[in-house]
């Protein structure tokens, strides 16, 4: 899995989060269990032959603010509002050209598993918003994190 993480243009001052950038990093999951480590809650990933597991971060300056994983056992998207300070993250999950609705999660969803539609070897993007626009459309996009499941 290829995955990489573009961010949006410059945050206007009354976001929520500002000084926004993003990581990611990939495992192949023959020789798992495994985990990649972060500040939030480590990531631990099944075996799965010839898969590739991937994790993208979200920070605001150096805080870790959100993440997404694919799990390509089981083939699921987790994504997490690692704040959880009751300023939500509005998510969107766009699967092979096709764009999901939003959905938030705050500090009392603090991630959701999108199971079942995904598979291997299709392009993804993972939006993750600071608002919601009043038509409920993503509003202050905040980082996209792109590749392939």
């Amino acid at each position: 899995m290829a995955l990489g993480a573009a961010l949006a243009g410059s945050a206007p001052a009354a976001q929520a989060h500002s000084n926004v950038w993003a990581d990611y990093d990939t495992r192949k999951t023959s020789s798992c269990p495994c985990t990649l480590w972060d500040e939030y809650d480590g990531t631990y990933f099944q075996h799965d032959q010839g898969g590739k597991a991937a994790r993208g971060r979200i920070y605001s300056g150096n805080e870790l603010v959100g993440k997404m994983e694919f799990h390509p056992r089981g083939e699921e998207i987790w994504v997490y509002d690692t704040k959880a300070n009751g300023d939500a993250i509005y998510w969107q999950i766009e699967l092979d050209g096709y764009r999901g609705p939003i959905f938030r999660l705050d500090s009392g969803q603090r991630y959701g598993v999108y199971g079942g539609l995904v598979a291997e070897n299709l392009p993804i993007k993972v939006y993750a918003y600071d608002d919601l626009a009043s038509d409920g459309s993503g509003k202050n996009l905040m980082a996209t994190i792109s590749g392939t499941t």
